[in-house]
């Protein structure tokens, strides 16, 4: 079976203060979901998405779910379901509604700088190398809680000006991350 989809999302990345009407992004994505076999799901597509401040980016969607048996999975997701780059995540199930996993993913942004700030109307790019572990616990159909602790490696800032010229780059240390997500799915 194949499945078609296709999607598009707008948001709004900007600090406090900043100007709002050139800190709204899109992005949008197109593919195709296989189901290769049963346990065995495979993604492809296209994604696309504009960055504030530079060009607009173009993806290819790589991706699969795989159920290796009854309590591991091993799953390349990400960009088709939040425009992201891909994630790596193998998960061990304890029961039908409980995983334990171990994932790795590279984080991006870009955000609008606000006109009183050092570098007024500017752009901020920010990417991180980021390895987590966590649980992930399903409340009801389609209604899932995650808890997680990772950290943040390989942290670099850029930054331009209004007139998109570069003004500073910067590399950062690890940061330690923790946190709660709830999904929802309807």
């Amino acid at each position: 079976k194949v499945f078609v989809f296709a999607g598009s999302q707008w948001e709004l990345s900007a600090a406090s203060g900043a100007d709002t009407g050139g800190a709204v992004q899109w992005s949008g994505t197109v593919g195709a979901v296989w189901l290769f076999r049963p346990g065995l799901t495979l993604v492809g597509g296209f994604v696309f998405s504009e960055r504030l401040g530079y060009s607009t980016r173009y993806l290819p969607i790589a991706g699969f779910n795989w159920q290796i048996d009854d309590t591991w999975s091993l799953a390349l997701t990400g960009s088709a379901a939040d425009y992201q780059a891909p994630v790596l995540k193998l998960a061990y199930a304890l029961n039908p509604s409980t995983k334990l996993f171990a994932q790795v993913g590279f984080e991006n942004g870009h955000l609008r700088l606000a006109g009183d700030s050092s570098i007024p109307h500017g752009y901020l790019r920010y990417e991180a190398f980021v390895p987590q572990i966590g649980a992930d616990w399903r409340i009801s159909p389609g209604v899932e809680l995650s808890v997680f602790t990772g950290a943040q490696l390989n942290q670099k800032y850029d930054f331009k000006n209004q007139a998109r010229q570069y003004v500073y780059r910067e590399t950062a240390d690890g940061a330690w991350v923790a946190g709660l997500r709830l999904n929802g799915r309807f």
